[in-house]
């Protein structure tokens, strides 16, 4: 189980990368570790992903209903995951991968959607629309008034594969047409373990917030709708990833390390490797993170990157993962989804610690 510390650290970081104010980062990360359920012993580092501004969930359960189709009829899955990837995302890798849902739930006049998803067994993206069913708009600011990107979560929300695997991710709002009522949530998520095609998953949303217009400048949230949605829906979809050949020693802090595992997709990475040393977390104490803790993250942390064929050094240090003790020896996992659609034939290698992979 994690400690409030664990939380606070993984939080306040996420937020950190936020274009928020100040005072929204704090009562929004002060929202989460109090709201935050999780269990296992592996320690686990939060990812950020690159995306210019970001929303922030928590974790709930509830009800279930499942809709084979939305009341708004079912998106074209390359439409939907361009509006997550960008304009200029690689359609016939997403035409290939990308799978329409159609799956929705409606509560208080507001139907949520999941319009399509990616996903290459351990990394996926789930992209959602949101509208009121009379066909007003919502009243959310954008963050920072032009990027499209809204100032908006859920007070709780859940996706559950079935899987007690440890994860990391992040999610966001924006919106693709400001001329409709509707906008768009999209989750990026990673697992340590496999999620194999056909598994049901079980998606909870509760009350749509704003941490914007409260009006009377206290550090409470302004409900946009409240309900609770519940959608369920199996995972259907097809992967274009490579296994990589494993094996290779590296050095690292002194260490010796083996990689157990590589994995790399046009969607994600996932990297698994041993080092010969025992991973310590002290104890801290009134739920402060130590900047051990970082310390020690840091000292297991290998150096990776994607070798692209143009020259470009994709960097994957902001990814994140988990370190799990066996013995006197540290299993760590790192993964992540990208911020882009990068088809494999545009890979080179991939650089682990310093051993480069060739991907073909």
């Amino acid at each position: 189980m994690k400690k409030p510390f664990e939380y606070e650290k993984e939080y306040t970081e996420a937020l950190n990368a936020l274009h928020f104010s100040k005072e929204i980062k704090e009562r929004l990360a002060e929202k989460l570790i109090k709201e935050e359920i999780s269990g296992g012993t592996k320690k686990h580092k939060q990812h950020t992903h690159r995306l210019p501004k970001l929303a922030v969930a928590g974790l709930a359960a509830a009800l279930v209903l499942f809709v084979s189709a939305s009341a708004y009829g079912i998106m074209d899955a390359s439409e939907a995951l361009r509006g997550v990837f960008g304009p200029t995302a690689d359609t016939e890798i997403i035409d290939k991968i990308g799978r329409p849902i159609g799956a929705s739930a409606t509560d208080n006049g507001v139907t949520i959607t999941a319009d399509a998803v990616m996903c290459d067994g351990y990394n996926f993206a789930i992209t959602y629309s949101i509208a009121r069913d009379d066909g007003t708009a919502f009243d959310i600011a954008q963050v920072d008034g032009s990027s499209g990107l809204l100032d908006v979560f859920f007070g709780m929300e859940n996706t559950n594969f079935g899987t007690f695997s440890g994860s990391h991710g992040s999610s966001y709002f924006y919106d693709a047409d400001p001329g409709d009522h509707t906008i768009q949530y999209v989750e990026k998520w990673s697992y340590d373990e496999p999620v194999n095609p056909g598994k049901t998953v079980k998606v909870t949303f509760n009350d749509l917030k704003t941490s914007a217009g409260t009006g009377d400048n206290s550090d409470s949230f302004r409900t946009i709708a409240q309900g609770t949605w519940t959608l369920k829906f199996e995972m259907n979809f097809k992967t274009l990833s490579a296994e990589l050949p494993a094996g290779q020693s590296f050095e690292l802090n002194s260490m010796v390390g083996t990689i157990n595992s590589v994995m790399v997709s046009p969607l994600g990475y996932r990297f698994e490797y041993t080092l010969n040393d025992k991973a310590r977390f002290d104890e801290a104490p009134n739920g402060k993170s130590p900047d051990q803790h970082g310390q020690e993250w840091a000292k297991f942390d290998v150096p990776r990157s994607l070798n692209l064929s143009d020259g470009t050094v994709y960097d994957l240090s902001e990814g994140g993962g988990s370190i799990d003790t066996t013995g006197d020896k540290t299993i760590c996992i790192r993964s992540g989804v990208f911020d882009e659609i990068i088809p494999l034939e545009k890979i080179v290698s991939v650089n682990i610690g310093g051993v480069d992979i060739p991907v073909q």
